[in-house]
């Protein structure tokens, strides 16, 4: 019996002394891990959660990777390891998504998640692809070494409908190249900024509201884009400019600008279709220079509203040298019709004799109550601005509810117990069973004890 209990303690306090020697001060992981290619059709699930990127992911062509409602994906991998004295540490890896094939994140019921998603780019082939309802929440301690969330789409047309930016450090960046994505109705957050190449993309419907104490350069950057940018409630800072636009010839309408350095910059050889648009409160609403005059942007319909430097600017500020051909800005609001004042907030010909003329013949008589996002010419200028994103749920056929073919570990459905509790736990079964196997020791020294003085007597 004695030496069961002494080796029930001396087992005890190994097990102990193993168990809390590898206890990393972090957050437990359950849930499945993923990485490498998925080669056949694959469903992950709600079940499964959280699924832990702890490679690169691809979806190849021709496979679809479909993600479930409610489901959360971390694409950070947080590697417990040792600092220089021993002291337990965390080494953060950030891995990509890489979709060739197919990807439905569709939030029916209950949104996706995303966690440090570092890179995910769209390729030529995954044009069926659709990400609703989706969050993409971004690092807190400003660990990822981009900074934020890349979504690249290269020369295909994904989806991306009621997704949420939070974003809390800038250098988030969706950068299009070709093809024809659809933006729609999503909050864009405070510190996404889009570049468009060669598209015929549609950004339509979204909020987007720049943080002051971190602004991003700009909002929408145009190179030779057809593109369709209408509906946007985008208000904030932004150190360059809301809109650049250098070649090409977009469409914008229906967007509400506001309180930026500059609501649009326009340059080169751009010949833009600007209609039907508030600027509110920037500094300077129009910046137009170094443009040569053929073919000439469109300037009608528009509200210039309180903007605190200039409404329209030929000229590059600060620039020697800089040109402007003249411009045609009538049938626009300037907040008033008289034209001695209006003519006092551009800055043209009559300020630089290198630069052209702003023509504003015939003036808007009113406020043009159709410029605004989702708005119809009924609709009356509300006092605050403020764009709703409607919610729409497509339910895409042929979903696979293949399981994955990727390496699995952990139980979905279980719940983590934080280690600092496991630590606890462990310290203290250890120290009852030394009590027990202490206090049997003690009884049976007492009873050897007191059979020897029985045998005395």
């Amino acid at each position: 019996m004695k030496s069961l209990v002494a080796i029930l303690l001396i087992a005890t306090i190994f097990c102990a002394f193993m168990l809390v020697g590898n206890v990393h001060f972090g957050s437990a992981q359950t849930g499945t891990n993923v990485n490498g290619s998925i080669n056949s059709d694959t469903t992950w699930t709600q079940g499964n959660n959280p699924y832990h990127l702890t490679g690169n992911v691809t979806v190849p062509k021709g496979v679809t990777l479909t993600i479930e409602s409610g489901v959360q994906v971390i694409f950070m991998q947080d590697i417990p390891t040792r600092d220089q004295v021993g002291r337990p540490a965390d080494e953060f890896h950030y891995h990509n998504l890489d979709v060739v094939g197919t990807l439905l994140a569709i939030g029916q019921n209950a949104p996706i998640t995303f966690s440090y998603a570092n890179q995910i780019t769209f390729e030529s082939s995954s044009s069926a692809s659709v990400l609703q309802n989706v969050n993409f929440i971004g690092s807190n301690d400003g660990s990822n070494s981009y900074g934020g969330c890349k979504i690249n789409i290269l020369g295909s047309s994904p989806k991306l409908d009621s997704d949420s930016f939070s974003i809390p450090y800038p250098g988030s960046q969706i950068s299009i190249n070709g093809g024809s994505p659809i933006i729609e109705n999503s909050n864009l957050g405070t510190n996404v900024g889009i570049s468009i190449y060669n598209s015929a993309a549609q950004i339509l419907n979204n909020n987007v509201k720049s943080n002051a104490a971190e602004p991003n350069n700009y909002f929408i950057s145009l190179y030779n884009s057809p593109a369709i940018i209408s509906d946007n409630n985008i208000v904030g800072a932004y150190t360059s400019s809301m809109f650049i636009i250098s070649s090409g010839a977009p469409l914008i309408t229906r967007n509400f600008i506001s309180t930026s350095t500059v609501g649009m910059t326009i340059y080169g050889s751009s010949s833009p279709v600007i209609e039907n648009n508030t600027f509110a409160e920037n500094g300077i609403a129009l910046n137009i220079y170094d443009f040569k005059g053929s073919p000439s942007p469109t300037i009608k319909g528009n509200n210039f509203e309180q903007n605190s430097q200039y409404d329209i600017y030929l000229g590059q500020q600060g620039v020697y040298g800089t040109t402007a051909g003249s411009i045609n800005a009538a049938y626009n609001w300037w907040g008033t019709t008289d034209t001695s004042t209006i003519n006092q907030s551009i800055f043209d010909h009559k300020n630089n004799n290198n630069i052209g003329t702003v023509s504003i013949d015939p003036i808007l008589a009113s406020h043009n109550k159709a410029a605004m996002p989702n708005a119809s010419p009924n609709t009356p200028l509300p006092s605050s601005i403020q764009v709703n994103p409607t919610n729409t749920s497509p339910n895409p056929s042929g979903t696979s509810q293949n399981p994955t073919s990727t390496p699995q570990t952990g139980n979905g459905n279980s719940q983590a117990i934080p280690q600092e509790w496991l630590y606890g736990i462990i310290v203290a079964l250890a120290i009852a069973l030394a009590i027990v196997a202490t206090a049997l020791l003690v009884q049976m020294h007492d009873q050897k004890k007191n059979a020897a003085s029985q045998e005395k007597q």
